[in-house]
């Protein structure tokens, strides 16, 4: 008897120790990093010469090339000698120069991009942990259940590792402000001093990886100073001193700037902000922000409405990030693309407020509350289906089929074309199936017993993503190239074209300033203006309705080509600008490999034998 118990008991603790909460995240980690090792993988490609290349989102590609002359004894420039602050992410660019000091220029993209990984596994823990420390005080027994659940949110949506696997500060912003946040947890918990300085070191560092991380600071260290106020002095001493530690970072980075710079705002602000009449920049960046909420508008909106629920500094903290994050947005005029870079960080944490709540919800609301979710008609169920059908009650049966259902309708709304039995894209059958299936499985919660509603949150928040993600799913799934990729590869082949058949004196025109002038290593004029002060400080190309692409609506052809004469030109025309007549009477199309260029007429810096001239 005796005997049994023991070997009872030991099958017991492997469970528990198999299925502990930190071997799930294990598990979930190892996945995710198979999953971004085949992305990356996917991002790369074969180039003219044989060899496989990577390559970062373009604006990324831009940071590289500072980083890389940094590294090779330059300075922080994007040309030798030309002191323009065209990034607005030192901190990334900084840890960018160290990986090309150590590798080659192909490598050290792919070290990024490893990098922009890792990233991600410590968004998905921090998460967790945030996740976890919430719940200490809705919920302690379910803890370890909000680890796992937070680790997964913070995994989950795919704008958030597009970017940061493309080598873009959004992933290592959002993560800095999140170990800032869970040391002020920790504090709340503690109340000893370390923890209030590690959150305002890890605020401050993301001040230096992205400025517009300013805005979640002053809410964050906001917070934290009016709670301080309410205890004693070693309280308020604490939080002065947390400020003083945070404005330290921006205030030697401004100090940097107007040292290395000479200008007090970097180039790219000029760029984006001034030169924008202000409606203009609301019109565009409402436009922007309409589009974003309808594909994610009802996981903000709840993720709002579960924040005020037994609201606490902490959760209000994580509401006021979604607002403001909206609304800066809207203020500097929207994005480029439409892949929401900027207020991709909102939906994990909306995502942390719903299963905060969630838990809260079900420890307060299981008091009391009959075992079935069907009240007094159970028994008349129970004797319709049987008392127990599998050792489950009739309205845990009803509880699973619909949260089954709700599933169902997602995967099929999401894989129908794929199926067959739909046109490409997402029709109104479609839309209406993703409608319902959050409703299935609310439905289905409220039926199962309090015991299982981790399982119904699991699901929810596995719904959640999914809905979230539709526009992406064949990109999530691999089915399909990232974005960008294409002009990547294209504009690589250009560059080691123009390493060939051009000299170091020989200099390149680009619209895409990123992998072309890193990978090529020539002299580079940028005709958008991100590195050069003359074309950010020109009005802004406005269309009749208001609507821009920021960033990429300044420009001076005759500045930038007719003056400069780059031997290399990308392209003669761009918005309603055009020097074509001067493009053709002054620059011939060739082709190296395939690969076609439109070099300066009769240059000394191109070798012309070994072109080939196109008819």
């Amino acid at each position: 008897m005796s005997s049994r118990i023991r070997t009872s008991e030991t099958r017991s603790a492997i469970h528990g120790l198999w299925w502990g909460p930190w071997v799930a995240v294990l598990v979930l980690i190892v996945a995710y990093l198979v999953w971004a090792g085949l992305f990356i993988r996917s991002t790369s490609f074969v180039a003219i010469d044989g060899g496989r290349y990577y390559s970062l989102f373009d604006d990324a590609m831009i940071s590289m090339r500072y980083g890389w002359n940094l590294a090779h004894g330059y300075g922080l420039v994007w040309n030798p000698g030309e002191h323009v602050e065209g990034y607005t992410n030192l901190l990334l660019t900084l840890i960018m120069a160290i990986s090309t000091w150590i590798f080659d220029k192909s490598t050290a993209v792919l070290a990024i991009q490893v990098f922009g990984a890792l990233t991600m596994v410590g968004i998905a823990l921090s998460c967790g942990w945030i996740a976890r420390e919430l719940a200490r005080s809705a919920a302690p027994d379910q803890e370890s259940f909000a680890w796992v659940v937070g680790s997964l949110i913070g995994l989950i949506y795919f704008p958030l590792n597009y970017w940061a696997l493309m080598g873009m500060e959004t992933g290592l912003a959002f993560l800095l402000m999140l170990l800032a946040l869970g040391w002020s947890l920790v504090y709340r918990r503690t109340r000893g001093p370390y923890p209030l300085l590690a959150c305002g070191a890890f605020a401050g560092l993301a001040y230096l990886t992205r400025p517009d991380t300013l805005v979640l600071a002053m809410v964050l260290l906001g917070a934290i100073q009016i709670a301080s106020l309410r205890g004693d002095a070693k309280e308020r001493r604490r939080g002065f001193l947390t400020i003083l530690l945070y404005l330290a970072f921006p205030l030697t980075q401004l100090a940097f700037r107007l040292l290395w710079y000479g200008q007090v705002m970097p180039n790219t602000y000029i760029l984006k902000v001034e030169g924008i009449p202000l409606v203009a920049r609301l019109t565009n960046g409402w436009s922007y922000q309409v589009r974003f909420l309808a594909e994610v508008g009802w996981v903000l909106a709840v993720g709002l409405v579960a924040g005020l629920y037994r609201t606490s500094w902490q959760k209000l903290v994580l509401v006021a990030w979604i607002a403001l994050g909206l609304v800066y947005q809207v203020w500097v005029g929207g994005d480029a693309w439409d892949l929401w870079r900027m207020v991709s960080f909102t939906v994990p944490v909306a995502l942390i407020l719903i299963v905060t709540a969630i838990l809260e919800f079900a420890r307060e609301g299981g008091r009391g509350v009959p075992r079935g979710g069907l009240g007094e008609w159970r028994p008349w169920l129970n004797r319709l289906g049987g008392r127990n059908v599998g050792r489950m009650s009739i309205d845990r049966w009803i509880g699973v089929s619909l949260v089954l259902a709700g599933v169902l309708s997602a995967g099929l709304a999401l894989t129908a074309d794929r199926l067959g039995i739909s046109d490409p894209g997402l029709g109104d059958e479609q839309r209406a199936l993703l409608f319902v299936a959050p409703l299935a499985v609310a439905c289905g919660l409220t039926c199962w017993r309090h015991a299982l509603v981790r399982s119904g949150v699991l699901l929810l928040i596995v719904l959640a993503g999914l809905y979230a993600d539709r526009q992406f799913a064949d990109t999530w799934m691999l089915w399909e190239r990232p974005p960008q990729v294409g002009p990547n590869q294209r504009n690589v082949n250009i560059a080691l074209a123009l390493s060939r058949v051009t000299t170091e004196n020989a200099s390149v025109g680009v619209f895409w300033a990123g992998t072309i002038p890193y990978y090529s290593g020539r002299y580079a004029v940028d005709f958008l203006g991100k590195t050069d002060p003359y074309i950010a400080g020109l009005p802004g190309i406005v269309e009749a309705d208001l609507i821009y692409t920021p960033g990429h609506n300044k420009c001076d052809l005759k500045y930038s080509i007719v003056a400069k004469r780059p031997t290399y030109v990308q392209g003669f025309a761009w918005y309603c600008e055009s020097v074509l007549p001067f493009g053709r009477e002054h620059y011939v199309p060739v082709s190296f490999q395939g690969v076609r260029l439109d070099l300066l007429r009769d240059s000394d810096d191109v070798n012309w034998n070994m072109v080939d001239f196109s008819p």
